[in-house]
């Protein structure tokens, strides 16, 4: 943010992406506050992201980027916002195709400059459904929240391309929440883990002869696999604990006790060679034990 005076802004950003608006509304008044009377075109720019993200965690990102585009649509035009802040394009064009305004998004991509910079390429990819510049994204972010955003986002492509490839989807969501996890960031780790939650009903809810050809064995083509050891209920407990549910959380989704569910999962380990949850992730995830698929972002 601004230099020397806008240290504060530090704080604020932290704030709103631990979820704690009121300590972030003190740091952004603090900010406010110390806006001198001439502010170059950068630092007001910087100011305008802050605020926008402040705004979005108070009223919601799509009523928050209308308002700013109400006020102040030069803002955004002249480029200047979107060059400084490498998540501030993706954000906007991922709020405005959420909100079904392509051509806002549209305008948003054009303004955000050259794709050599990885947040336009970001907000290029996020127009076009591009899984393969998300993944470009992924490894020339060097912002840790930029670079989270941008797995989450190719997770939620992954889930709903047409070839649907949902193993690495549910990678890329856990990934996404545990890179969120590392910087503190509580809102975004549990937008992610919401997601997780759907994407495992949906798998453990999808029957085999529905499943779309993606070369992904099931439970009744690969009889010898690890998924194939394993009761129903097993089955269910697997799903949730490899998406990071702890015992209570999965007794309340399947309607058991927690005491069922570790007796479950010490069935499930000795079943599978395993000693914790992170070697059942990686069990259930490896290419000859990958679980049934399932169907198929702000």
């Amino acid at each position: 943010m601004i230099k020397g005076q806008f240290a504060p802004s530090i704080l604020a950003t932290t704030a709103i992406r631990r979820g704690d608006l009121l300590a972030a509304a003190r740091h952004v008044e603090t900010v406010h506050d110390a806006i001198p009377d001439s502010v170059s075109p950068d630092d007001l720019a910087r100011y305008d992201w802050l605020i926008l993200q402040f705004a979005a965690a108070s009223i919601g990102a799509r009523r928050a980027v209308e308002q700013f585009i109400a006020e102040q649509p030069e803002r955004l035009s002249d480029g200047v916002m979107l060059s400084l802040e490498p998540e501030a394009a993706p954000w906007l064009v991922r709020v405005l195709l959420h909100a079904g305004d392509r051509a806002a998004a549209e305008s948003i991509v054009r303004a955000a400059g050259p794709e050599t910079r990885p947040g336009s390429l970001h907000a290029r990819s996020l127009l076009d459904r591009d899984t393969a510049g998300l993944r470009q994204v992924v490894e020339r972010y060097r912002d840790p929240w930029a670079r989270a955003s941008a797995v989450e986002d190719l997770g939620m492509l992954l889930m709903a391309a047409p070839e649907r490839p949902y193993v690495e989807s549910e990678f890329r969501l856990r990934q996404a929440a545990e890179m969120y996890r590392k910087i503190g960031s509580v809102r975004d780790e549990e937008r992610v883990l919401r997601r997780l939650r759907k994407l495992s009903d949906r798998i453990a809810g999808l029957q085999a002869p529905d499943l779309p050809a993606t070369g992904i064995s099931s439970a009744r083509s690969a009889p010898n696999s690890s998924w194939s050891r394993m009761t129903k209920s097993e089955r269910a407990v697997a799903n949730l604990a490899r998406i990071g549910l702890s015992n209570h959380q999965i007794a309340g989704r399947l309607s058991i006790s927690p005491h069922t569910v570790d007796f479950h999962l010490r069935r499930i380990f000795q079943k599978l060679g395993v000693r914790s949850r992170v070697q059942l992730a990686n069990k259930l995830s490896s290419p000859a034990n990958r679980t049934p698929n399932a169907e198929g972002a702000c």
